[in-house]
């Protein structure tokens, strides 16, 4: 037996795959499913739309249109948690994860905040620096409660937010799950 009728008696390989979804199409895609969060969506039109929202928010600033890339940042919100659930349903995963994300990024926010109101309380320099140009701390100290926290949970907020970021790089960079599966068929290996 030669090594061709091997590759072809094999089942994996008859799965016959549709083509790739290009760039145009995967755009087109995000914007006509901003709120589906039902079926599945392709690791290339994932990550063709999240290429097209990064280069909109990185070249909208750099021509000076910041209050227009934060406008679309929370524009694409809806559609980028529709798309990324119908991403996780291509893998087989629950819609549900998508919680998970959430909380990460809160985490994340609670980090960053508790960072900004450490530096502008305990570090001696930069309170100088606020106290002479006469600026009202006064929002700042109404949040002071997030600085019983700890730096410990800044860690472990931070730890959390890195773990979670990277268990979703992994599930959007894994391969679409074959066949049909409790969310819908398979556009890249069809039954």
């Amino acid at each position: 037996m030669d090594q061709n009728s091997q590759w072809n008696n094999n089942p994996f390989n008859q799965v016959k795959q549709q083509q790739q979804v290009n760039f145009t199409d995967a755009v087109k895609s995000f914007f006509t499913n901003f709120a589906n969060f039902n079926g599945r969506a392709r690791r290339s039109e994932f990550w063709f739309a999240i290429i097209f929202i990064m280069m909109i928010n990185t070249t909208l600033p750099f021509f000076g249109m910041q209050t227009l890339a934060s406008i679309v940042s929370i524009v694409v919100l809806l559609p980028l948690l529709a798309l990324q659930c119908r991403r996780l349903h291509d893998i087989g995963r629950s819609g549900q994860w998508i919680w998970l994300m959430v909380a990460a990024y809160v985490m994340s926010m609670m980090s960053m905040i508790y960072l900004v109101l450490y530096f502008l309380t305990y570090v001696p320099e930069v309170r100088q620096q606020l106290q002479n140009v006469n600026s009202d701390l006064s929002v700042f100290y109404e949040f002071m409660w997030l600085l019983d926290f700890k730096p410990t949970m800044f860690i472990t907020f931070s730890i959390f937010s890195l773990a979670i970021s990277i268990l979703f790089i992994v599930f959007n960079c894994t391969d679409s799950q074959r066949g049909t599966n409790q969310y819908g068929v398979s556009t890249k290996y069809p039954d």
